[in-house]
């Protein structure tokens, strides 16, 4: 099923070019992320975000392998070594930027949200300052037990609710990135760069990678060879 899946996809991203398969890349991971961001800030349950999971993931395995091949198609063939080892730096600091930027966002939404509804609900500041560390690395039956009785069911759903909204607003943060790269895409990227290869010889590929220079060198030396008296 996969790789009749595959198969399909690869027909269908034959004839498109290397910035329209990222824009909706780039589109599908923010549909993805807004769907992430309603189901968190609905509170609905876990296996509902299957299918925001689905959507963005979808997203991202179209820009995986188009990324590469759009950035080394913007340079000639002999630099290919270069923008494959700049692709690779690119992602992996991507990857970190992201990662913190998104994990400072959660935790900081949720503690604020949290300290606000157990203040409001009974629970003095300091505590409740106390207890969102908990909240925020996402232990929330640890803190019930730690609580007034009494207070016990309205903290247990402060604190899912707090955890919720820290969630949809690191997807939400998700969502918006990716539609300014979307934009940036569209504005930036150039269409006639990135047109598919239609021919699979080594002249077609270097061609379309930006190897006119290599075609240059060899037009040169079969000229020379043609006319050796032109040398003298």
């Amino acid at each position: 099923m996969c790789g009749y899946n595959r198969r399909i996809l690869q027909g269908w991203s034959a004839g498109l070019s290397g910035r329209t398969l990222l824009t909706v890349g780039l589109m599908t991971t923010v549909i993805g992320n807004l769907l992430l961001w309603a189901l968190a800030h609905s509170s609905l349950p876990y296996p509902a975000f299957l299918v925001g999971m689905l959507v963005a993931g979808a997203g991202a395995g179209l820009l995986n392998s188009e990324t590469t091949k759009v950035m080394q198609g913007a340079v000639p063939a002999q630099r290919a070594g270069m923008a494959s080892g700049l692709t690779a730096t690119t992602r992996f600091v991507g990857l970190l930027v992201g990662i913190a930027a998104l994990g400072a966002v959660l935790p900081q939404v949720a503690s604020r949200s949290f300290i606000t509804g157990g203040v409001a609900a009974g629970l003095d500041a300091e505590t409740a300052a106390e207890l969102a560390k908990h909240v925020t690395s996402g232990d929330v039956p640890g803190i019930v037990g730690t609580v007034p009785e009494a207070l016990r069911p309205r903290v247990w759903q402060i604190g899912n609710a707090a955890f919720a909204d820290g969630f949809a607003a690191a997807a939400l943060l998700a969502a918006a990135f990716a539609a300014a790269m979307a934009l940036f895409t569209v504005l930036l990227v150039r269409r006639a760069e990135t047109l598919p290869v239609t021919g699979g010889s080594t002249e077609d590929m270097d061609q379309s990678r930006g190897g006119s220079w290599s075609h240059l060198q060899r037009t040169d030396r079969g000229a020379r060879e043609s006319h050796p008296s032109d040398l003298h």
